[in-house]
């Protein structure tokens, strides 16, 4: 990793050392933009679905998403990258609503030997309130905007699927998962049963994913436990 830093491939975002004791904890990596012009000459003509936003939010999905791809596989579960999915229609990963836009955190789809099942990924940090009268965004606000979406199967007519369609949300507070399967319960009743949320350990996760999948299950807002790999 250190050569393909010293060469121009890979870079440490400044966002990292805004931290205590920031030289005690691993360095996170990213490509320059030398890095992924050679990977689109070298059979990658596309880019790949990339977390937007504040570091530390996309890391988390990328550390989630990593996790959960490794914990598939031993499972004989392959995991579909977002870009494949989103190049069936040429679409973009945002949603459009009646009033703005739903932009997932991430995008994939799993295949099992049964079929498929695409899943739309949002990673909460608990940087944003439950509920707001402010015109901002919140749990609640997300709630209501992926209700309506599933309601009216929005992302199947946008991103051209055939195959089931789960939202999923990961939470690293158990207080705030429950708050939030409440609010489904009020607010998405039509859409409850494809909302599933779950808690999750951070970068745990990635370290003992098998682990952490079996601890942590995927529940819905009615309490059972769904079995996603």
């Amino acid at each position: 990793m250190q050569k393909l830093r010293a060469g121009g491939w890979l870079r440490l975002p400044r966002q990292q050392r805004a931290t205590e004791n920031a030289n005690c904890n691993p360095f996170i990596y990213d490509l320059t933009p030398k890095a992924v012009d050679l990977l689109v000459d070298h059979s990658h003509p596309r880019h790949t679905l990339r977390p937007t936003g504040h570091l530390w939010h996309a890391y988390a999905v990328s550390l989630f998403t990593g996790s959960l791809e490794i914990a598939a596989r031993k499972r004989g579960i392959t995991y579909i990258p977002g870009q494949t999915v989103l190049d069936i229609k040429g679409a973009s990963l945002a949603i459009p609503l009646p009033k703005g836009r739903l932009i997932p955190d991430q995008l994939f789809a799993l295949k099992y030997e049964t079929g498929y099942r695409a899943c739309l990924l949002e990673i909460d940090r608990s940087t944003e309130p439950v509920t707001s009268k402010a015109a901002r965004k919140s749990l609640a606000s997300a709630v209501d905007q992926y209700g309506y979406m599933l309601k009216h199967n929005l992302h199947q007519k946008h991103y051209g699927l055939k195959a089931n369609v789960l939202v999923l949300w990961v939470f690293e507070s158990v207080v705030r998962q429950e708050r939030f399967l409440e609010l489904v319960r009020e607010r998405a009743a039509n859409g409850a049963p494809q909302i599933l949320a779950r808690f999750w350990e951070g970068a745990k996760c990635l370290q003992h994913e098998s682990e952490a999948f079996r601890m942590h299950p995927w529940l819905r807002s009615d309490g059972e436990v769904f079995d996603l790999l």
